[in-house]
């Protein structure tokens, strides 16, 4: 991670992302640590879920391109998990997009806090990642249902998917499934 602290000024956060401060206290050297370390997590799951999208495309394009499943369950059942795990530890375990607990005893470091959680863009790459990890669990379900159906639906999938970008595709599988279990 490339800030640095400078210990010494006012309290601000400047244009090259230095954190200045104008006490040391351990409050805020606790603020900061909480954000960095939710910074760290983030970059970690942002990793996987990238993960997860690179296996989940040649899924929808061979979806698209051959009008069937051409994979194993297993896979998918592995894929599903994987997402489930980092939505479970993300959400259960480190709360990345709540704020430090230290803030109801200490309200007047919430500015403070506040320029940490925008600088590290915590609440945006959470959002990102929430959304990135739905697509990934509802396109990967919706194969799942359509390799164990077989389902006559193929050559309907493979024109809503033809010459589209892959989160449009990945999010068009995800829409015909809930489509279809509303039907069911």
């Amino acid at each position: 991670i490339d800030h640095y602290l400078d210990l010494v000024s006012s309290g601000q956060i400047d244009l090259t992302g230095m954190v200045l401060m104008k006490e040391i206290s351990l409050e805020r050297l606790q603020l900061i640590a909480d954000a960095l370390a939710k910074s760290v997590v983030l970059a970690h799951y942002e990793t996987r879920v990238a993960i997860g999208f690179d296996r989940a495309e040649p899924m929808a394009e061979a979806l698209r391109r051959e009008g069937r499943i051409a994979i194993a369950d297993r896979p998918l059942l592995r894929q599903i998990g994987s997402a489930l795990l980092v939505q479970y530890k993300m959400v259960g375990r480190v709360e990345t997009s709540e704020k430090p607990e230290l803030l109801w005893d200490h309200p007047e470091l919430e500015r403070f806090y506040a320029r940490l959680a925008e600088e590290y863009e915590l609440r945006e790459r959470s959002r990102a990642l929430d959304h990135k990890q739905d697509v990934i669990l509802r396109t990967s379900e919706t194969l799942l249902s359509l390799a164990q159906e077989r389902s006559p639906l193929m050559p309907l999938l493979e024109g809503l998917l033809a010459d589209k970008d892959v989160e449009v595709r990945l999010a068009a599988v995800a829409s015909l499934s809930e489509v279809k279990s509303k039907s069911a």
